[in-house]
């Protein structure tokens, strides 16, 4: 049986500037309130991509067979409205009412609660207790790898943008760090992260060596956090970032730009 329900997924998309300011929100070209930026708004200011956008090139079967489990309970599990065709009836459970998304909230809720408060610990802060201890492991064994430089930091690279989790300064290097959480601790890194990851360092470099003149040592890795067992984490400390980003992350920002017919220099 065929179907032309019109089901439409959203996704996020980050924006920066040139100077690596991030542009969440646009003014509404009638001037009443305010829009998340679109590939549209980021042409006409000539934005550039944020790092999740380029990466959003990549196939995650895992996720497709997610979506497509989550898609399906959604369906078998919502009662149908009486003389409710088909269409309609899919429509409005995977477009209008997204029931397939509220696993996926859940969990971007806890995620968010999880990296907000690791920011919050790293610096020295206080996050909620609930949070506590949940990260405060992770966090302690994250301190012992060098001073915070900074947190939460907005840069730009080679054509595109991004905010980095956590810099720290080492007798012998930079670490870039990013925060992820967690179902399943992964035994390593996912490529998509070595990925990210190396993007960051090379927008760090390149940060660096206009500020010194130096090109610094940079060593890279992601902080696995359980979001299902109090205090669990993993630390995967990533290979030479320079050969992930020439041969994998490099590439990807080029073969983004031609799929969009969009070449920004965020000037």
């Amino acid at each position: 049986m065929s179907t032309v329900a019109n089901v439409k997924s959203e996704s996020g998309s980050h924006w920066y500037r040139g100077d690596g300011s991030p542009v969440y929100e646009l003014p509404k070209a009638d001037g009443k309130g305010m829009k998340v930026p679109t590939l549209a708004d980021a042409r006409k200011l000539n934005l550039l991509p944020g790092v999740s956008n380029i990466l959003k090139l990549l196939h995650k079967e895992a996720l497709v067979v997610w979506r497509i489990e989550q898609a399906i309970l959604a369906i078998v599990t919502t009662p149908r409205l009486k003389g409710e065709k088909d269409d309609e009836f899919i429509k409005r459970v995977l477009s209008t009412e997204r029931v397939q998304d509220q696993e996926s909230n859940i969990a971007k809720d806890r995620g968010t609660a999880i990296h907000d408060g690791l920011d919050l610990l790293i610096k020295g802060h206080k996050p909620t207790e609930d949070i506590i201890p949940w990260i405060k492991p992770a966090c302690d064994a994250v301190r012992a790898y060098g001073n915070v430089v900074v947190t939460e930091h907005s840069i730009v690279g080679e054509g595109y943008g991004g905010r980095i989790d956590l810099v720290q300064r080492a007798p012998d290097c930079f670490w870039i760090w990013d925060w992820k959480s967690t179902k399943k601790l992964p035994k390593e890194a996912y490529n998509e992260a070595k990925l990210q990851c190396a993007g960051y360092a090379q927008a760090w470099e390149q940060h660096i060596i206009k500020t010194t003149g130096k090109a610094p040592k940079i060593r890279t890795g992601n902080v696995y956090i359980s979001t299902v067992e109090q205090g669990k984490f993993v630390i995967c400390e990533h290979e030479d970032w320079k050969p992930v980003y020439i041969e994998g992350f490099a590439p990807l920002v080029r073969h983004w730009c031609w799929t969009q017919q969009f070449w920004p220099n965020g000037n």
